[in-house]
């Protein structure tokens, strides 16, 4: 909908899943212009850029949990900004 704020906020984040490139996306995203085709759309963006991810805990394999630990903090580092993003929408 057009006219509406828009959070953008990246996750480059890959230890989840077995592929590579995730990790890429959202420099990709942006790189390819995804702040102005929001912006074009008529809708304001502010840019909260990436999530630190670079003290998550060391790989590892709990039966078939691919960095269960580096999952869940990784989750838990994007929960608390997106949270604050969400909430200052009107």
């Amino acid at each position: 909908m057009a006219g509406q704020p828009v959070g953008v906020l990246g996750f480059p984040f890959s230890k989840g899943q077995p592929k590579g490139g995730t990790e890429i996306a959202p420099a990709a995203l942006r790189e390819a212009g995804i702040i102005d085709a929001i912006h074009k759309l008529g809708n304001s963006v502010v840019d909260h850029g990436d999530v630190e991810l670079a003290s998550l805990p060391e790989e590892s394999q709990e039966n078939t949990a691919k960095n269960c630990y580096a999952v869940g903090a990784a989750n838990k580092k994007v929960s608390r900004p997106s949270l604050h993003i969400a909430s200052a929408r009107p």
